[in-house]
Parts: C-alpha cells; sequence; structure tokens
C-alpha cells in the first residue's frame, strides 16, 4: 500500500516537471523604489532557502527507503529536491530582471540546513515542513504586497508546488510516527509544534516588510500559520484526551 503511495508521488512529481514556462518574463515592468526595498532582501532569504541541494535529504531517503522497503523514495526524494530548486531558479530570475542581487548566507537558513542534518530522514521532515506550512502563508502574502505581474505568477505557481509538497511530507510523518509508538509519537508532534511556534515568530520579524503589506500583520500572519499546520496535522480524539491526562484511555480510540 505505501509503496503504491509512492509510486503515486512519483507519478505527480514526474508529470509536474514537465509543465511548460508560462510565465510572463517579457512583462514591461518595473518595481517601484518602496516595493523593491520592501521585497528585495526578503525574496532573497527565500531564494537561497530554496537553492538547496538537498544532498543530506537524498542521502537519508536512500537509507529509509532501503531500511523499509519503499524502492521508489529515493528517485521521489530527487524529483522534490529538484522541484524546490526550480522555485529558486524562478526567484532567482526575477531577481536578475529587476536587478535584486542575490545572497551566499543566511542565518535562518543555516540554523535550518543544520537542523535537518543529524537526525534521519523522519526529523528531516518534520524540519522541512515546518518551512513548507509557512511558505504557504509567506507567498500568499507576498503575490498581495507587489504590483508585479510576473512576481505574483511565480507566487501562484509556487504555493500550487507546495500545497502538494505540504501534502506529501504530512503523509511521510504520519507513517514515521505510527511506527515509533504512540508516546513516542506524542512527544514528537508536540516538538515538532514548538519547532514551528519558534519559526513562526522568527519569520515574521525577518520578513514583516512583506507580511504586513501583504495582509498578515502578527496576528493575523499567526493564526494564518497555525491554519495551515491544523489543515497538515488535525488533532485526533485520541490526542486531545491524552493533552488532558488519560494517556491510556486516550489510545484506545485508536
Amino acid at each position: 500500500m505505501k509503496e503504491a503511495f509512492f509510486r503515486g508521488w512519483l507519478e505527480y512529481f514526474e508529470w509536474n516537471s514537465e509543465e511548460p514556462d508560462t510565465f510572463p518574463w517579457q512583462a514591461r515592468e518595473a518595481l517601484s523604489p518602496l516595493e523593491s526595498m520592501r521585497i528585495a532582501k526578503s525574496i532573497a532569504a527565500f531564494q537561497l532557502g530554496e537553492n538547496s541541494e538537498g544532498s543530506a535529504l537524498l542521502k537519508f531517503a536512500q537509507s529509509y527507503g532501503d531500511r523499509m522497503g519503499f524502492a521508489v523514495l529515493p528517485l521521489v526524494t530527487a524529483f522534490f529536491v529538484q522541484e524546490e530548486r526550480n522555485h529558486s531558479g524562478l526567484l532567482g530570475r526575477f531577481m536578475d530582471k529587476h536587478g535584486i542581487p542575490k545572497r551566499q548566507s543566511e542565518w535562518t537558513d543555516t540554523v535550518f540546513r543544520a537542523m535537518r542534518k543529524p537526525f534521519g530522514f523522519e526529523v528531516s521532515n518534520s524540519v522541512l515542513i515546518t518551512a513548507e506550512l509557512i511558505s504557504l502563508v509567506y507567498y500568499r502574502a507576498l503575490r498581495e504586497a507587489t504590483s508585479s505581474r510576473l512576481l505574483r505568477a511565480l507566487c501562484n505557481k509556487i504555493l500550487e508546488d507546495e500545497k502538494s509538497h505540504v501534502e506529501y511530507e504530512a503523509a511521510l510523518i504520519r507513517f514515521a510516527q505510527a511506527g515509533c509508538g504512540r508516546p513516542r509519537a506524542w512527544v514528537w508532534r508536540q516538538g515538532q509544534r514548538v519547532l514551528y511556534a519558534g519559526t513562526l515568530a522568527v519569520v515574521f520579524l525577518e520578513h514583516r516588510q512583506v507580511l504586513a503589506p501583504g495582509g498578515y500583520r502578527w496576528k493575523a500572519f499567526w493564526s494564518a500559520g497555525w491554519k495551515e499546520f491544523d489543515r497538515a496535522f488535525p488533532v485526533s480524539a485520541a490526542e486531545v484526551a491524552y493533552r488532558n491526562g488519560s494517556k491510556v484511555e486516550a489510545f484506545r480510540w485508536r
């Protein structure tokens, strides 16, 4: 059953990789000095974050796929990484068109990459989905904060892809949690929530110059971020009971 799941995603990523480039690259547009000032640093940070070669994740996927018997997982992961790099390429091309300089390093990107490397495929996906979920809010804000027809089209494309990435990664995490024991899975989920809450705060502080004009001041951003999280990881009746201290009874619901 799970092998069929991975093959289905392989077909999706293969199909999506063949989508033609129909973006309005030739559109005559110029960013105002104010808009350029607002978005340049922020876009550069996201462009860098999307540009990972994914070497550690690919290595983890090979090991995890061998261990679990998911033969196509490494290939699915390779397509996934390439799709992220395609986002970086699209943003980079937009930046070149408008004279926005690229960044070689950014502290939040460095921290996220460091967090993924030591812990294996399962935890790497928990870290990755944190960024993916928040990006759903960020790219909606960026789309609304810009007057650029091209950038709005790019945001729509990236949002479409990221929604699929979240669906895929959330399923991977549920598979992993189901196999590690219920108390440990519960602790894992709470750790994921703590990581997510902290990341939401950092992203708002670093990118509020885009988020606020895009309609997401702090309260709205926090609320929208948690809506995306709860959509990806709906809370079951069992977990509610567990949070309330009825651990043994809670897990009998499952």
